[in-house]
């Protein structure tokens, strides 16, 4: 089994493929392989070829999601076993250039607030999350309001102020 190359770097989600050869005698039957830091997002179509002497075939590489990983470089290898003789194997590797991804989601802590009587002041916290894989800075403010609602921001120490800023997070952080 042996493989040619058709890989190149790739953001987050990519499709990809490779060819698969059989350069032996005999028909045989490959189990087919992600391996490495990127192997289980990585999906290979299909996972087991078998292929006649001197016959090739195209396997479909389809790379997940990534948000996981830092903005980094990572590899991955494709690797074929044959069935009729466990020792014969072939391998490819694949190097993936992992963008930085920016992402937020902010919730209020609770999450539900019940004011039985009208009106009613209740106060909550707010957990800001970095879903992204990168470092970044952000800025808490109230935009607006509707209605009969009022809203106030306080810092921690129970100061009011406009806005909360720079509010830094690492990657994939609350």
């Amino acid at each position: 089994m042996s493989f040619s190359s058709g890989y190149s770097s790739a953001s987050s989600i990519v499709s990809r493929s490779s060819g698969g050869a059989n350069s032996g005698t005999l028909t045989d039957t490959f189990d087919i392989s992600a391996l490495g830091v990127l192997g289980p997002v990585v999906t290979l179509t299909p996972n087991v070829v078998t292929l006649a002497a001197g016959s090739s075939q195209s396997i479909a590489i389809t790379l997940g999601d990534t948000a996981w990983l830092p903005p980094t470089t990572a590899n991955f290898d494709v690797q074929a076993i044959s069935r009729g003789n466990p020792a014969a194997r072939a391998r490819a590797s694949a190097q993936v250039a992992i963008p930085a991804q920016r992402r937020v989601a902010l919730y209020g802590v609770p999450q539900v607030i019940v004011a039985p009587t009208l009106p009613a002041t209740r106060s909550f916290g707010v957990q800001l999350g970095n879903t992204g894989n990168a470092e970044d800075a952000y800025t808490l403010a109230i935009e607006s309001t509707s209605g009969d609602i009022t809203a106030s921001l306080r810092a921690a120490d129970g100061t009011p102020v406009q806005l909360l800023k720079p509010w830094r997070l690492p990657g994939n952080a609350t």
